[in-house]
């Protein structure tokens, strides 16, 4: 990965969620069933039957998870909107409570410097309009309309961007035509209404979104499309799989058409679904941003049964992710340029609102995911560097949550919560810091300090600030700092945001750190935060200190006041960890000294539990 990664001002980094995902509290403040309650209750329906019940419980512990965020430097977050939390039934009367869980959401996002980005929908539609047909009724999208209506009359005036609706092809494929997904229905090619409601309560809401001064977005995921060989027959099968999976949702909102999907055999109005000025209402509101969620290419061949005009095919000599997916990250190049290519004017400036590399378990250190990540943010940089307009970059996911049909068994994500499906967040994670590199970034090495607090200045909400020589012996956080990848590259925002979170003055930094002006490699470093110690100085000679613990001419004594009592659950076992009351530490000008710490071993995957 190169030192530096040329990107455009205002570049916006981020990490995205959805509301069924993490929220948690499904039956709490007047919300209606959705879908995917619904369908997480059929057996077998759901890997180990585990629902979104509890989930990240989100929904009681946002203001953490804002906290999080903070810590990590992201400066978006992309979330979505319950709807059955606004319209228990999809219809009728706004559900005040729900309408205040956002409120205080927003809020709270904007008092950290971090900008939200909802979505409307991300596939948990209130169940009582699927009892009516759900997206296979026109009506939904209207009734979609006056949610989006209400939502943005609360929201909007602090939400300058939107998203209305996150990937509706893969939320018409797994739940209309294969049934994998929540509503569970298995109708084939005639699920494709589906999709045309879907791009018509986009319209609908779009053109809402405009008249209030708002700009708009759509989220979908795109993938390359390769044909396996050269031949005639590969190239087209090629073709009608990048006319359904990209281009079916992509054409009627960026040139007011559908793709050719005669090879499906469906009829040209999509079974009916298709009414005179559909869309010219979808394509009118000219979409202001395009999400692209991207995770892997996919290679096609020609068929080999009767059925689909084309047969998907593995992608050999490369990595696969947990679910599968092949790994190859040039093909975000690759299909940033096509889209460019393709859309040409029509194309909108483009957000990353998905990126992500599923696991089975989490690993220290987490090499392949850190891999993954900046190889994809190399290809981004690339694209851009060839003219691609991309204005920002929303990982997946910022919290373990529930994946949906696959529930808790994969992970990707940014912050580990454990035991899954309980609602614990895991007490001293791995963090990964993908955050703009601080304004005049420097290095830091043994004997320095990073200094924190009102003279280091701030930006949307996260604390910046230089590097100052050690040699203070004021007040401040001590983190105990394992660097468990990447032996030279570090995150200095993370630990002054640390510092400003404990209002104190400055950060000691007991590991040789190097953080390189604008780089992108600092942020995919992982630390594990051993203990954070609140550090009060004493002032006795610096001949008090026993000769052998002496670090140079002016050091000086301090009394370490660490947590009293820590429960740490690794795995099944349940462990408690005692610590002294006070522990003496140096503080020298000139050079940084280890202290005491909890053993790294018992806390890299436990869960803090409040001791008795």
């Amino acid at each position: 990965m190169p030192d530096r990664l040329d990107l455009p001002a205002g570049f916006r980094w981020g990490a995205s969620t959805a509301a069924y995902q993490i929220e948690g509290a499904v039956d709490e403040d007047g919300r209606g069933p959705s879908v995917w309650d619904v369908f997480a209750a059929r057996p077998g329906a759901v890997r180990d039957g585990h629902s979104g019940a509890v989930a990240c419980d989100h929904y009681h512990r946002y203001t953490e998870d804002i906290a999080l965020m903070r810590g990590l430097g992201l400066d978006g977050y992309r979330f979505s909107i319950a709807w059955p939390r606004i319209r228990p039934t999809g219809s009728g009367p706004a559900n005040p409570a729900g309408l205040a869980f956002y409120d205080r959401l927003v809020d709270a996002l904007l008092e950290a410097g971090i900008t939200p980005l909802p979505t409307l929908f991300h596939w948990d539609l209130p169940q009582a309009l699927e009892d009516g047909g759900g997206w296979l009724n026109r009506d939904t999208a209207y009734r979609f309309a006056e949610y989006a209506s209400v939502v943005v009359d609360r929201l909007g005036d602090r939400v300058p961007a939107w998203i209305t609706l996150n990937e509706p092809f893969v939320h018409t494929v797994f739940g209309y035509a294969l049934g994998t997904h929540a509503p569970g229905r298995t109708l084939m090619f005639e699920a494709l209404p589906a999709a045309h409601h879907q791009l018509l309560a986009h319209g609908l809401a779009a053109s809402l979104l405009h008249e209030r001064g708002l700009e708009v977005m759509l989220s979908n995921n795109l993938t390359p499309v390769w044909p396996a060989s050269d031949s005639a027959e590969d190239v087209a099968a090629a073709e009608a799989y990048d006319a359904l999976h990209n281009r079916l949702f992509t054409d009627p909102v960026l040139l007011g058409r559908y793709p050719d999907l005669s090879a499906f055999g469906v009829p040209d109005d999509l079974f009916g679904a298709i009414h005179p000025g559909d869309l010219d209402l979808i394509a009118a509101p000219r979409l202001d941003g395009l999400g692209l969620n991207y995770y892997n290419p996919t290679r096609i061949a020609a068929p080999i049964e009767p059925g689909l005009p084309f047969t998907l095919v593995d992608i050999p000599d490369v990595p696969h992710t947990a679910f599968g997916w092949p790994v190859v990250p040039d093909a975000l190049r690759q299909l940033l340029l096509h889209l460019r290519d393709l859309y040409g004017t029509a194309l909108p400036p483009i957000t990353i609102t998905e990126n992500g590399c599923s696991v089975t378990e989490d690993t220290t250190p987490d090499q392949p995911r850190i891999d993954f990540m900046a190889a994809h943010l190399d290809a981004l940089a690339a694209a851009i560097a060839e003219g691609a307009d991309v204005r920002g970059y929303y990982t997946w996911s910022l919290l373990d949550n529930y994946e949906w049909a696959d529930a808790y068994g994969l992970r990707l994500v940014l912050r580990p919560v454990g035991p899954v499906g309980v609602g614990q967040r895991l007490a001293e994670p791995l963090q990964r810091r993908f955050g703009p590199a601080a304004e005049g970034a420097a290095d830091v090495l043994p004997g320095h300090q990073a200094a924190a607090g009102p003279a280091a200045g701030q930006q949307r909400g996260r604390t910046r600030g230089a590097l100052e020589p050690g040699g203070g012996t004021g007040g401040g956080v001590r983190l105990a700092l394992r660097q468990v990848a990447d032996p030279v590259h570090q995150c200095r925002d993370q630990l002054l945001d640390l510092a400003r979170h404990h209002t104190l003055g400055h950060v000691d930094v007991p590991l040789p750190v190097r953080e390189r002006p604008g780089g992108l490699a600092h942020r995919l470093g992982r630390l594990v935060v051993a203990e954070v110690q609140r550090v009060h100085p004493l002032t006795p000679p610096a001949a008090a200190a026993p000769a052998a613990h002496r670090s140079g001419p002016g050091a000086v004594r301090a009394v370490v006041e660490p947590p009293r009592r820590t429960a740490v659950r690794q795995g099944r076992r349940l462990t408690a960890v005692r610590q002294h009351r006070h522990r003496e530490a140096l503080m020298a000008p000139a050079l940084v000294r280890p202290w005491h710490a909890v053993p790294l071993t018992s806390l890299e995957y436990g869960t803090r539990v409040p001791s008795p």
